[in-house]
């Protein structure tokens, strides 16, 4: 049990995922009026993917701030870079332990 002089989360043994959502963007260039006319092409790149986790328990240890996440594994996500960008921890009286993880994944960053 935490002290009133140091507060800090206590540890459960187990963990539970309660939501997952996951976003994929692309950044899109506008088609260019060219001088004889006509319009170029519109072109989309640089494909990103952002994900949140929310759960309860202890966050896996892997889920550390700058990593990436311990080589975890997103369905539909399977080249590129995965960053960990935030982690939350709470604890309240009628709950135990919350945690929230999020980060984006660069498809086309090398691993």
């Amino acid at each position: 049990m935490s002290n009133l002089a140091s507060p800090t989360i206590q540890s459960i043994t187990a963990a539970l995922v309660n939501t997952f959502e996951l976003e994929k963007s692309l950044e899109v260039h506008e088609p260019i009026y060219e001088s004889d006319g006509e319009f170029s092409a519109a072109d989309a790149s640089n494909p990103t993917f952002a994900f949140n986790i929310k759960g309860a328990g202890d966050p896996p240890a892997a889920f550390v701030l700058g990593s990436n996440g311990g080589g975890l594994a997103i369905a539909g996500v399977v080249d590129g870079k995965t960053i960990i960008t935030n982690v939350k921890k709470s604890q309240g009286n009628k709950r135990r332990n919350d945690w929230e993880v999020s980060g984006m994944n660069y498809p086309s960053a090398a691993a």
